[in-house]
């Protein structure tokens, strides 16, 4: 007797289809957001709709080239709650947002924003300020 393997549309399986699924939501969550700011406003990169909790690994860095020549914050949220504030960064340690205040053309660079745990998060945005 033979088996019998449900199809999709395109042919596949249902668990070569869930596969697929899986790997296209993970390309579209590490996927580059294009943002424009202007100078002397503030823009707030946000990670998502995740609240950060104690053990969690929060990592912001940024640069021209690949986003990764600097890192203004690499935080373990444990015991702490609030804002931190660094130069014109601030970070949101409820959400892990990132708030850059005060916008000048030399903010302009590819931004990389990541939450280190079981699940983790990781964003990418390339903010153009004019």
């Amino acid at each position: 007797m033979l088996g019998f393997c449900p199809r999709d549309g395109n042919g596949r399986t249902a668990a070569a289809a869930a596969e697929a699924a899986a790997a296209a939501a993970a390309a579209a969550a590490t996927a580059a957001v294009n943002l424009t700011g202007k100078v002397g406003d503030d823009v707030t990169l946000h990670l998502g709709h995740r609240l950060l909790k104690p053990g969690d690994m929060l990592v912001w860095s940024y640069g021209p080239e690949t986003g990764k020549e600097n890192v203004p914050f690499n935080i373990d949220i444990e015991n702490q709650s609030g804002r931190i504030r660094k130069d014109q960064f601030e970070v949101d340690l409820t959400t892990g947002a990132l708030t850059i205040k005060n916008l000048s053309a030399k903010d302009s660079a590819v931004y990389h924003g990541q939450i280190i745990n079981g699940n983790g998060t990781k964003r990418i945005f390339n903010l153009m300020v004019k």
